[in-house]
């Protein structure tokens, strides 16, 4: 049903509201409520659905007691653990793009992070296999130093205090 998905409704709680959606247009009229100057039908029904399934959301009995609330689930800490490596080796490969010259990372991406030949890569970049294999060992060293930094300071911007963003924290 529109929307039992988007609040991650379990099946029962979206039977729940699809009687709860069904009951308040013809039991409360709201089809006479809807104004067209307002907005499209779809959005009042989706308006209508959205605050069912907030009701049934409301209701529902916390999962874990209080005082095991702070005992996150195994599984969930390492998909944040993941979720988070992911990000710092993207930033660290944006780090690594803005210090190094356009030739050599395009080498070390196509060689290393794309899996591309050698032979195809100096080819492409009109350079030569042992430039390719230097750009990877180079890229790899600045990209684990690039690495070693952020997780030592936290710095996840990459950059110094005054080059970070406002509100970032530094």
């Amino acid at each position: 049903m529109l929307c039992a998905k988007d609040f991650s409704l379990t099946q029962q709680e979206s039977e729940e509201l699809r009687q709860n959606v069904c009951l308040a247009i013809f039991k409360k009229d709201l089809t006479g409520q809807y104004d067209e100057t307002k907005g499209r039908f779809r959005t009042f029904l989706r308006k209508v659905i959205s605050n069912a399934a907030i009701d049934i959301i409301r209701k529902r009995k916390p999962t874990l007691p209080i005082e095991n609330a702070s005992q996150i689930p195994e599984e969930t800490e390492d998909k944040f653990e993941e979720k988070w490596r992911k990000f710092i080796y993207e930033k660290a490969l944006h780090v690594l793009r803005q210090n190094c010259d356009n030739v050599t990372y395009m080498a070390f991406d196509l060689y290393v992070r794309k899996e591309m030949p050698v032979k195809d890569v100096a080819r492409a970049l009109d350079i030569s296999e042992d430039q390719v294999f230097q750009a990877k060992s180079r890229s790899l060293k600045r990209l684990k130093d690039i690495i070693f930094r952020i997780e030592k300071s936290e710095d996840i911007w990459g950059e110094s205090e005054e080059d970070a963003p406002e509100g970032s924290g530094q």
